[in-house]
């Protein structure tokens, strides 16, 4: 009597090679349009011009000031001199009461960047939205 060979005992090679080629092809593929079309991870802000003048409540514009190289920035909330220290309680002090939290964002372009990421940190930490100031380039004579 003769020995019947299973049905499915391998695959042929033809057929194990496609099928890897398609799984490794599409796996790639998927891992390329993943990273492509992943949303940023960053820091959400605006940019203005200048602050808006039809308010009915004045903004509260956080001014960091340029001391001197090496040494720690001025910061000014609402004109007034606020400590490093203390922005955090000042800004929600400064908060409390109005309608909308948006705090603008000033800043001398010599100061580090690092000083105004850490207002815009305190800020967003606040719960409120953040708005860079922008200064019109001024052109120079020749």
């Amino acid at each position: 009597m003769k020995r019947l060979r299973p049905r499915f005992s391998s695959l042929p090679s033809f057929g194990l090679f496609c099928s890897s080629t398609l799984i490794f092809s599409v796996f790639f593929i998927g891992l390329i349009l993943t990273l492509q079309f992943s949303p940023s991870q960053g820091i959400r802000v605006h940019l203005a011009r200048a602050v808006p003048s039809l308010l009915l409540v004045e903004p509260l514009v956080a001014r960091i000031g340029f001391s001197g190289r090496d040494l720690q920035p001025d910061l000014h909330l609402d004109s007034k001199v606020v400590s490093w220290e203390n922005l955090y309680s000042a800004l929600q002090e400064s908060l409390k009461l109005r309608p909308d939290w948006v705090v603008y964002v000033e800043a001398d372009p010599d100061v580090d960047w690092q000083r105004v990421s850490d207002v815009m940190d305190m800020i967003r930490n606040a719960r409120a939205q953040v708005v860079l100031l922008t200064t019109p380039i001024r052109d120079e004579p020749l």
